[in-house]
């Protein structure tokens, strides 16, 4: 019997949000009964814990049913896992079988670093590059029939900001329109200079100044954000919305040139449905989502043809594919419904 293999966090790994194990991912999954499934994903893991081993239910030992999780994992306070190397020894066990492997880390990285926006800027690179060095993992363990699915994080609740996410990308919005403003204020030096009003040096100075706080900005946040918060759209979504396009470049990219499927939960979960638990994490009905989007790409994706993008927009019956075609050009659809 074909597995699908579990790898990340809490977005797979969301059965302490949930009242019964058949209410997570795993136990939705384990209910279509068409494949063997098992989860190497824990909850609160980064993509540094999935390549290096973490420690189980680190961020969970205040929550409610923490006791209960820790002895489904079969697991103690202190024990570490090595979601890695576990996955390979259970492919191995099976070489000849088909190995369905979903990849869905990346969120906790940024959760972590949530009271620092400066931080949380500056990581963006380095979790990238780690994300894509799992995926290489997975795909140099032996076997012929290894399937990577990407799965991507989802917009958090927009009723209940539990973390104050869109908080922090409102603060990081208003960061980036006063370096815009500044940046294109230094680029009028030029025309200060022939008025007369500065001198070359601190013209030039200015000037290059602008340039480059342009450049970089712009790899984040482009000044076309400001257009939408013109327009009316909440500046934390849309900051949100940016930051999620700009992260998953080149994971898009991968997944183009290695014809991998990929699972858009950024454009499925409606951001004002009551599928979350604690404001960013996957509910009954969230985890539900999440296991029928694996399920139709197991059983409909051709894995020899090209990259699709996946997705269940809200009102949709089911789930619907997107050629990956251009990569460069995804972005995260607005709802334009949201209060």
């Amino acid at each position: 019997m074909p597995t699908i293999h579990l790898v990340g966090d809490s977005t797979l790994d969301n059965r302490i949000w949930v009242p019964k194990p058949e209410d997570a991912v795993e136990g939705k999954l384990r209910a279509l009964g068409t494949h063997k499934v098992v989860n190497h994903a824990y909850d609160g893991f980064t993509t540094e814990d999935v390549l290096d081993g973490g420690y189980v239910g680190a961020v969970l030992q205040r929550i409610e049913g923490f006791s209960t999780y820790m002895s489904e994992k079969g697991a103690t306070l202190g024990d570490k896992a090595f979601p890695l190397q576990s996955l390979e020894e259970k492919i191995t066990e099976k070489p000849d079988d088909t190995h369905y492997v979903v990849l869905s880390v990346g969120g906790n990285d940024f959760r972590e670093r949530l009271s620092n926006p400066f931080a949380l800027l500056k990581e963006i690179p380095k979790v990238q590059e780690r994300y894509l060095e799992i995926l290489d993992k997975i795909q140099a363990i032996k076997g012929d029939h290894i399937r990577p699915i990407l799965m991507f994080q989802y917009r958090t609740d927009a009723n209940n900001d539990h973390y104050y996410v869109y908080t922090v990308m409102k603060f990081i919005g208003v960061l980036t329109i006063a370096t815009h403003i500044a940046a294109l204020t230094a680029l009028s030096m030029p025309l200060w200079l022939l008025a007369g009003k500065v001198s070359i040096l601190v013209a030039g100075v200015c000037f290059f100044g602008g340039v480059i706080a342009l450049y970089f900005i712009q790899k984040v946040i482009p000044l076309s954000m400001t257009k939408d918060i013109v327009m009316g759209k909440k500046m934390g979504m849309v900051v949100f919305d940016q930051l999620l396009s700009v992260f998953y470049q080149p994971m898009l990219q991968r997944a183009k040139e290695k014809n991998l499927p990929v699972l858009d939960l950024s454009n499925t979960f409606n951001l004002n449905k009551e599928i979350y638990n604690s404001g960013i994490e996957p509910n009954a009905k969230g985890g539900e989502l999440i296991a029928e989007g694996i399920n139709h790409i197991v059983k409909q994706h051709d894995f020899n043809g090209e990259s699709i993008r996946y997705s269940k927009p809200d009102g949709k019956d089911a789930y619907e594919g997107e050629k990956n075609d251009k990569p460069e050009d995804w972005r995260v659809a607005y709802p334009e419904d949201v209060t």
